[in-house]
């Protein structure tokens, strides 16, 4: 919910937050204070290979309040806007995704997708998967093998030159990852995270001395797939369909096809979430992405919802996917093109655009799904790769 605050509420916030830090997002500067420790301290040990002393003008400003007189709640107000937080513990994380989506939405020199990378003797590997999908312990098994460490969770491309950008942000380890028993778990903080579960934030710098990387060129995009992730029976699918805004019209013709079933629609801050059940039937998988074609600008992604667990025991299993299937892939896993983004703006609000530059940065990289196995098969399977190319 949003707030009205005038200047002598806003004068009082500004003396309240005297946990103060500076950071520096891939050009885009952020002064970040708050009247918690914990809110600050959180957020500086997540993106501590962010932080700098000094500052310009910074682009946003946000202050996190948990304790205030103003509104008897927690809130957080991003360049003058403020808008009200969870109560509980979760309003660190709250706080978070609010203000760091327009950390991303600012920056538009790069493509951000939400995936990991790691590099061998600067060729790039492009992880993305669910989560629970095994992204960061893969991640960190082939960087305990030599690889290069670029990123968790934004993989950085470079519009101008198509070369990836380390984004080094701290892991977040769940208590099940192998390589937490490496480090001190009561001297990591502990992000409580909003759907996601709990993470212990770690530097892997910490682990692998001298394993962070600055530039590299992407070589291979891997899918990470469970092989029967979404099929809520054998013969349907559930599918996330998020648009920036409502539009009936859109749904009232998916809708129409036969068998079809919208379930569910779930608002978010900056878009609107359709959830469908839809048969698996070639002719019907196809009228309804022709309909997401042709209101491609209309949507801000296409989500296979995963319902199960993947499979760890089982022997992976890797084939190729064609170039097109990647690149949708991509765009749908771009975190700056929301509609207020100023990537989406230097593409003229064109998903059509925006999807031929991933298809032209796509050029030469070999793509991938990759089922879940073993964690160090899937490693093998990796290296395999490079050793062939």
């Amino acid at each position: 919910m949003f707030l009205s605050l005038n200047n002598r509420q806003l004068a009082e916030i500004q003396e309240t937050a005297v946990y103060r830090n500076n950071f520096n997002f891939l050009g885009v500067h952020l002064f970040l204070a708050s009247d918690d420790s914990d809110a600050v301290a959180i957020f500086s040990a997540m993106y501590q290979n962010f932080i700098e002393p000094e500052q310009p003008t910074p682009h946003i400003t946000c202050y996190v309040i948990k304790g205030s007189h103003i509104t008897g709640e927690p809130f957080a107000v991003v360049n003058g806007r403020a808008h009200t937080l969870f109560k509980d513990e979760l309003f660190i994380s709250h706080a978070h995704m609010q203000f760091f989506q327009t950390v991303l939405d600012s920056i538009d020199g790069y493509m951000l997708i939400h995936a990991g990378v790691v590099a061998h003797k600067e060729h790039g590997i492009i992880i993305s998967g669910p989560s629970t999908y095994g992204k960061t312990t893969l991640m960190l098994e082939l960087i305990s093998r030599g690889f290069k460490f670029f990123s968790d969770e934004f993989c950085a491309v470079k519009l101008d030159t198509y070369t990836i950008s380390a984004f080094p942000r701290s892991l977040g380890i769940r208590d099940s990852n192998p390589f937490l028993k490496h480090f001190d778990k009561n001297s990591c903080l502990l992000l409580k995270n909003i759907g996601r579960g709990n993470k212990y934030l770690v530097d892997c710098d910490e682990l692998f001395p001298d394993s962070r990387g600055t530039s590299c060129t992407a070589r291979y995009l891997i899918l990470l797939r469970n092989k029967q992730a979404g099929d809520i029976s054998d013969h349907k699918k559930m599918i996330d369909l998020a648009l920036y805004a409502e539009n009936p019209s859109i749904i009232n013709e998916i809708c129409s096809l036969a068998g079809i079933e919208h379930i569910g629609t779930y608002f978010e801050s900056d878009y609107v979430v359709y959830r469908f059940i839809i048969p698996v039937q070639p002719g019907l998988t196809k009228a309804f992405s022709s309909i997401c074609s042709r209101n491609i600008n209309e949507i801000f992604y296409q989500e296979l919802v995963t319902q199960d667990v993947p499979d760890f025991s089982v022997a992976p299993h890797l084939q190729p996917i064609k170039k097109s299937a990647a690149s949708f892939e991509v765009l749908k896993n771009l975190r700056n093109r929301s509609r207020d983004s100023k990537l989406l703006d230097k593409f003229n609000h064109k998903n059509s655009q925006l999807l031929l530059t991933i298809s032209d940065f796509l050029n030469g990289v070999e793509c991938y799904e990759v089922n879940t196995g073993p964690l160090k098969e899937m490693a093998d399977m990796i290296e395999l790769l490079y050793q062939k190319g």
